[in-house]
């Protein structure tokens, strides 16, 4: 029952906006999941410019986790949401590649004037990985045929990097998980051509979008083409 009240509740929203722009108004609310890296790097920027453009829609964000933000999706809980890429059963419109890097204690024997670090490198260290891109590393892993023991995978990045700085481990982090670094760590390049992730916006139909969420599509990947050329 309460999906098809959802989706009523979601049709009634869209004929509302796109009433409100027949009559040259731009009105509206649009949902948004998210997970914590875009949220601190991205999102501000992109909300700035949404806003600054279209003041009287109203944006409501939800953060959580890769599989919370795709069941909020699949249950028209939010409009869309930005995730890791690849995601099962939704239309994803890709937005950027991010390299891994290792992160590691500052005083780690890992020199810091390394271009890069291949992955037969980590052979003897404990990982601790992030589970939003734990399936990409283990495929690294296997097709580099190594056996590393990964420590611990959790969610959140400041946690898995507060862990490095106490020597529990070394990371492998997308760079968009890197702002901020605090002291003690330090990051280095990870050389595998399959060390490479992707995050897009994922919906059920970017057809059947809404007005006002079309528009925060629109916002955001012209935010990113200006600063990440």
């Amino acid at each position: 029952m309460l999906l098809y009240i959802r989706k009523i509740l979601n049709i009634n929203s869209k004929m509302v906006q796109e009433a409100g722009e027949i009559r040259g108004l731009e009105i509206g609310t649009v949902r948004i999941g998210t997970f914590s890296s875009v949220s601190a790097k991205w999102l501000p920027g992109i909300l700035k410019k949404f806003m600054d453009q279209y003041p009287h829609i109203k944006v409501d964000i939800l953060e959580g986790k890769q599989e919370e933000i795709s069941h909020w999706i699949s249950q028209g809980i939010v409009d869309f949401g930005f995730l890791m890429l690849p995601a099962a059963d939704l239309e994803v419109l890709h937005l950027k590649r991010e390299a891994f890097f290792c992160v590691v204690p500052e005083t780690h024997h890992f020199d810091n004037n390394e271009n890069s670090i291949k992955p037969n490198t980590l052979k003897e260290e404990k990982l601790i990985l992030q589970n939003s891109t734990l399936k990409i590393i283990q495929k690294m892993l296997k097709a580099n045929k190594l056996s590393t023991k990964i420590a611990f995978h959790l969610d959140d990045e400041h946690t898995i990097i507060s862990m490095v700085k106490n020597s529990l481990g070394v990371a492998i982090l997308p760079d968009i998980a890197l702002h901020n670094l605090p002291d003690g760590v330090k990051k280095i390049p990870l050389f595998d051509d399959q060390a490479v992730s992707s995050i897009g916006i994922g919906s059920l139909s970017f057809k059947n979008l809404s007005p006002a969420a079309e528009k925060f599509v629109a916002a955001s990947t012209l935010w990113l083409n200006e600063h990440f050329t």
